[in-house]
């Protein structure tokens, strides 16, 4: 716990950010409303506590010091915390909340494991996630909203967040039982399939996986079909079967070992994600959908 020992004068520490900034015991005196003695006071009362000298006295005014001026920098970062802190702090809870409707895929393997980082990094006192079939996008009345492509609205401003790329995953399990690596030594493996097509869209398959490897896909009865990649995914981890996965929505199973990539061919996503709100949003939301945009970006990178 802080004690109250180890904090500066903070009556001196306001005087010395704003003669600092101004450049001008005066100046400061007169945004402050007292006297520039009072302010030479004060700041003369900070340089004790510190042991060092922040300003140089000319006789023309004053100047800081290279120790001044670092100090004047870390104070003015303190302050705007202090500002930023303080004015969530004074926001009703309703402003504190932020609401995301996204694809079901892409909000359970993506963006929930990301939800307490939004929360954390932006203060707020709960993150409202939902999820909805891809016409939500332009019906949901949420902050935020994660889809594939829509036609441009004047209101909407809509920013790219991942594409990726289709590989072929299975869980170390199934691996071991099978020892199979190779696309030609897994056409007789069992393999999971998604098919969107109801929905409107179509995904790279395993056939397509096959043949870009120049190998004839495996027969119909060894597919497991499923209309959601989610599912799909929580399959092949279960340890079901093969499945070609994008690779966005792989890398936690990944990283923990769940689920390993196998050697073979990476096949382009026909289809985008992308970030989309209102143009006349608030600040916050903007910042929350600037901070998702940039969590996709640095996933990319890493993987």
């Amino acid at each position: 716990m802080l004690s109250r020992k180890q904090l500066p004068p903070l009556e001196a520490v306001r005087a010395f950010e704003a003669a600092a900034r101004s450049g001008s015991f005066a100046t400061a005196a007169q945004e402050l409303h007292v006297t520039p003695g009072a302010i030479s006071y004060q700041v003369k009362r900070l340089e004790a506590w510190l042991g060092q000298l922040l300003f140089e006295r000319k006789p023309n005014g004053i100047a800081l010091t290279a120790r001044g001026r670092a100090y004047a920098q870390q104070v003015r970062t303190a302050f705007d915390e202090l500002v930023a802190t303080s004015r969530l702090a004074k926001e009703p809870d309703a402003t504190r909340t932020v609401s995301i409707c996204a694809q079901h895929s892409l909000t359970t393997l993506w963006l929930l494991p990301k939800a307490q980082q939004i929360r954390t990094a932006f203060g707020l006192e709960s993150v409202r996630m939902s999820v909805g079939e891809d016409v939500a996008a332009t019906k949901s009345d949420a902050d935020i909203t994660i889809f594939h492509h829509r036609a441009e609205q004047p209101s909407y401003v809509q920013t790219h967040l991942l594409t990726g790329q289709f590989r072929a995953y299975a869980a170390p399990a199934l691996l071991r039982r099978t020892r199979a690596r190779t696309p030609s030594g897994l056409r007789s493996q069992p393999w999971i399939q998604v098919n969107m097509e109801e929905r409107g869209w179509r995904y790279p398959s395993h056939e397509a996986w096959f043949s870009a490897a120049n190998v004839a896909p495996p027969h119909a009865s060894h597919v497991l079909t499923v209309n959601l990649m989610h599912l799909a995914t929580s399959a092949a981890i279960r340890g079901d079967g093969f499945a070609v996965l994008l690779d966005a929505f792989c890398a936690d199973a990944v990283a923990s070992g769940a689920l390993v990539a196998l050697p073979g061919p990476a096949l382009e996503s026909p289809h985008a994600y992308f970030v989309r709100h209102k143009r006349n949003a608030d600040d916050r939301v903007r910042q929350i959908a600037a901070w998702i945009v940039d969590a996709a970006k640095k996933s990319a990178a890493a993987g």
